[in-house]
């Protein structure tokens, strides 16, 4: 893989994409068993395959999708529209609140997501990856509200 490509007078937006591919390389260091993809030229979306969920959810894995701001917002915009795969549900049989499955609130049903609404408090991130919150931030508070459920 090689990083974003400088372009003369973009200096700003190159800043920005080596920021989401050095999180992108982390990600991949993090699920080295898993598949992590995402857009290579805006930035705008990672999923990772075969997410694992807490044990209380059937199935015990989902599709994680993660849109994201992408080069020309800023890191500073905290990603906010967050996917896993449509029905899910505890083992008790229940599913969790604020997961849309249907049409409305989830623009994504036709590709066979659930939309997750997950409004992110603090998002506080640096220019150095590892040194503030990163897109492992936001898939650890996925992790931890899917415990919650």
């Amino acid at each position: 893989m090689q990083p974003y490509p400088l372009r003369e007078g973009a200096m700003y937006e190159n800043a920005i994409a080596n920021w989401y591919y050095q999180n992108m390389l982390f990600l991949q260091q993090v699920f080295y068993d898993k598949v992590v993809i995402y857009d290579r030229e805006e930035y705008t979306w990672v999923r990772i395959d075969n997410f694992d969920l807490p044990p209380i959810w059937i199935p015990r894995y989902s599709n994680l999708l993660i849109t994201l701001p992408g080069v020309y917002t800023g890191i500073h915009v905290s990603p906010s529209e967050f996917y896993l795969d449509k029905n899910l549900r505890t083992i008790t049989g229940w599913t969790t609140v604020h997961y849309f499955q249907a049409q409305g609130a989830n623009r994504l049903s036709h590709l066979n997501y659930a939309y997750l609404c997950l409004h992110l408090q603090d998002w506080k991130p640096s220019w150095d990856v590892l040194s503030g919150d990163n897109l492992l931030t936001i898939v650890d508070l996925i992790y931890q509200r899917m415990s919650k459920a």
